[in-house]
């Protein structure tokens, strides 16, 4: 178990990032600036509203799942990411956050509290035998996300096997019985007497694909007036210019007809067409109107936004009258990469048209991944990323299995999916893809999700409040009830664990109320609390009420289920071709422990605090001294004999920075107290130099350093009873394979695990190194997602012979 007090953290941010968000800022203000030149007073009210409905940071949260379907013998295991949408950067301050796994009907089946540290957490769902073969949703969310009216968490559609009846209705099979046309004109508008660009999709109940199929465009007498073939997503276009009279959609599918109404023709309005993807760093949006509307148009203000969030571009709007189009061309360079949301808005604030499009990223990070033999014999991957400071996972699964269908992706997520209603499946195909008709498949998707998650009239009308709390680790309150004390202001009452020789106290208000903040502890991890006077130094009993009050938060957007019948989906009769395991048995730390001597599994890896800096087994052979190995591992050391000071590598900031060090998880303060400590006095050492340290001292790094002969701990006198503690953070188990009767046979090329790798930190020299078990494959799958110190997402699969 872990325990570990910290000082009160504040969400002030530090000083790196604020440089970032200062220039950034300064760069968007230049653009809106040469982009507007009026001096109406709408321009103001409309950046204001963006900055006021977006001035509270909200967190997003990628989960990376080892995978999509799971046998009931197996376990859940995630990584989390956690990103700030204002900084654009990791939310390192975040701590807290819930995850949850849902039925399909929304029900509760298991839910945790994972402790994020340096803008990741990581932990595993597991018991899953008496769960039946099913849909399952896991949802991720932090207190914080309950301020905003949207729905800023994270939900992750799996599937369960249960081995003993593997059969269920699956909600991801495309059911053409259920098939449906969805319509949308460009800018939301169908006008009258102009050409509109029209999307179409075709999908199922539940929003499969239905692809490959020839729409029929018909006018009121049923001539066809169009034919329409939509792409393997379902998605088409046409073009039409409407006359007063009504139109629908056909599709002959499976010995039925399928009909779709278009929506209402506009008499009056503005429309607009988006081009994202023919023009080399720049984006056109052409404005357009009808003669019916023009003379309207010219006594009022319109203003054409491109935004992302509070990043915003403002153009004055000012329609041809006998063009009646006005075309407005950017460049892309000052706008954020992802989702941006195109607004026209008139002088009352008013929405008429609005269309989203992505704008990709210009260089792809990656990690190169090369297959090696290491000093024992076995294999391993050798990753060599072009950015330092990498933070990802890794999932390692047969080739060509049925688990190759995965969840959206880091990039997709952080990129597009937090600013939609509807989530897109993955981008990260057009990042490697670049081609003209690649971007084209991409802005006909963005064309069949027409509207932002973000609500203009919400924009404009309903500022989010601070209402509840950023949790900052577990908060603990009580009340005295025992013994009646006659003056409060003479005790304290005192928290403590001997394990890690804690020992914090916190003063009684006159209603006998007592609290502890920022703590970081495990579930059940043991404490016990005293009354302390302040003349007095031996303990005395009390009965109290105390307990976590933030460790089990409801959310508002709690996910609600979905409702799947025989009527409306296909039920898979049989799940044939599935693993078969051995009884009770795992493969520990996902290889053959055989392989490993049990000196050298690091013990204290999987503490909370440990879990993304790098961890070193000292094997007693090495001959240097303490300092000396922590300047070989990116740290600076000067020593001069009577004062250590130790500072961490820049990351782009000018000010040097010292990070935090613990001792046997005891905070060392004077470095000096490092001096002469030989590296064979030690057991182990963990270690990341870029990681930030939310402390509000300025600090960045940590280290944390583990002896062989520890001090011995407090001893409990016995007279005060520890409890354990409820509500506790998540312990995060290490990884345990299943151990599968076979690994040559159909169930586990299908649905069989390899490995996976949480936490792999890249070094100083950008490169890393992950095991491959030896199941007798001849070809593996390589999913790996995280990111950067600095923001920058990796998100890559790579096909790799063994």
């Amino acid at each position: 178990m872990v325990l570990i007090f910290l000082t009160k953290l504040t969400t002030k941010t530090n000083p790196f990032i604020m440089n970032f968000k200062k220039n950034y800022y300064a760069l968007i203000t230049f653009f809106i600036c040469i982009a507007s030149f009026s001096q109406d007073n709408n321009k103001p009210q409309i950046i204001d509203k963006l900055n006021a409905y977006f001035s509270l940071e909200r967190e997003n949260i990628h989960l990376h799942l080892n995978k999509k379907t799971y046998l009931s013998n197996e376990s859940i295991w995630f990584k989390g990411y956690t990103y700030n949408r204002k900084e654009l950067l990791p939310f390192y301050n975040t701590m807290n956050v819930f995850v949850v796994l849902h039925d399909q009907s929304g029900a509760v089946i298991s839910k945790q509290l994972s402790y994020a540290n340096t803008g990741t957490f990581e932990g595993a769902f597991k018991d899953l035998k008496k769960l039946p073969s099913g849909n399952y949703y896991v949802q991720v969310y932090t207190n914080w996300m309950n301020n905003f009216l949207e729905d800023e968490s994270s939900i992750y559609p799996i599937k369960i096997i249960n081995t003993q009846k593997p059969s269920f209705l699956d909600s991801t099979i495309p059911n053409p019985e259920t098939a449906k046309i969805e319509v949308f004109p460009e800018g939301g508008v169908l006008l009258y007497g102009i050409n509109n660009t029209v999307g179409i999709k075709m999908a199922d109940a539940h929003n499969n694909a239905i692809g490959n199929q020839t729409v029929y465009l018909k006018n009121a007498s049923n001539e066809i007036i169009s034919e329409i073939a939509t792409n393997n997503e379902g998605l088409g276009k046409f073009v039409l210019n409407p006359k007063n009279e009504n139109y629908t959609l056909s599709v002959d599918l499976n010995n039925k007809t399928i009909t779709k109404s278009l929506p209402p023709i506009a008499l009056k309005g503005v429309t607009l067409e988006v081009n994202s993807f023919s023009l080399v760093d720049k984006a056109s949006v052409k404005i357009k109107t009808n003669p019916e509307t023009i003379n309207e148009i010219n006594k009022n203000k319109l203003f054409l936004v491109v935004h992302q969030d509070d990043r915003a571009l403002l153009f004055d709007v000012n329609i041809d009258a006998n063009t009646l189009e006005q075309n407005i061309i950017f460049n892309t360079d000052a706008i954020s990469d992802g989702i941006n949301v195109v607004r026209i808005i008139d002088q009352d604030l008013n929405q008429l048209a609005e269309r989203t499009f992505i704008k990709l990223p210009k260089n792809k990070e990656n990690l190169a991944l090369t297959k090696k033999t290491n000093l024992n014999g076995g294999l391993e991957l050798e990753g060599l990323s072009n950015q330092k400071d990498a933070n990802v996972s890794i999932s390692i699964v047969p080739d060509n299995g049925k688990n190759t269908d995965w969840n959206s992706s880091i990039t997709t997520d952080f990129l597009c999916n937090f600013y939609l209603n509807s989530p897109v499946k993955n981008i990260d195909s057009y990042l490697v893809n670049t081609k003209s008709a690649k971007k084209y498949e991409l802005d006909l998707l963005m064309l069949s999700i027409p509207k932002s998650k973000y609500s203009w009239n919400e924009i404009i009308s309903n500022v989010p409040k601070n209402l509840y709390e950023f949790d900052m680790g577990l908060t603990i309150k009580g009340k005295v009830i025992s013994p009646i004390l006659k003056d409060v202001k003479d005790y304290n009452v005192s928290f403590r664990s001997y394990h890690h020789q804690i020992n914090v106290q916190s003063p009684i208000s006159d209603d006998g109320d007592f609290e502890f903040k920022n703590l970081i502890l495990s579930d059940s991890t043991l404490v016990d609390y005293n009354l302390q006077r302040n003349t007095d130094s031996n303990p005395i009993k009390l009965a109290h009420t105390a307990k976590v009050i933030n460790g089990q938060r409801d959310y508002n957007h709690a996910f609600k289920g979905i409702s799947i019948t025989s009527n409306d989906q296909i039920a898979n009769t049989l799940i044939e071709d599935i693993p078969v395991f051995k009884e009770e048995s795992i493969l520990l730390n996902s290889v053959n422990v055989k392989a490993r001597e049990s000196k050298d599994i690091l013990v204290h890896e999987k503490k909370l605090s440990n879990v993304n800096l790098r961890g070193y087994k000292i094997t007693g052979q090495e001959s240097i001294d303490l300092l000396t190995f922590l300047d070989t591992k990116g740290f600076r050391v000067y020593n001069s004999g009577s004062n250590v000071s130790i500072i961490s590598p820049s990351g782009g900031d000018r000010i040097a920075k010292s990070p935090e060090i613990f001792m046997d998880d005891m905070q060392i303060r004077d470095f000096s107290f490092l001096q002469n400590i030989q590296m064979n006095e030690l057991e182990e050492i963990y270690l990341n130099p870029s990681a930030l340290v939310s402390s509000g001292r300025n600090l960045q790094g940590t280290i944390r350093i583990y002896k062989k002969f520890k001090t011995k701990p407090w001893i409990n006198n016995n007279s005060i009873k520890s409890v354990p503690i409820v509500n506790g953070y998540s312990d995060t188990p290490k990884f345990e394979n299943v151990e599968y009767s076979s690994t040559n046979d159909n169930g586990f090329i299908n649905y069989g695990v390899i490995n996976w790798i949480p936490t792999l930190l890249t070094d100083q020299l950008n490169t890393t190194k992950a095991e491959i078990p030896n199941l007798n494959q001849k070809k593996i799958k390589v999913t790996l997602e995280g990111f950067t110190f600095d923001g920058k997402l990796i998100s890559e699969t790579h096909f790799i012979d063994l």
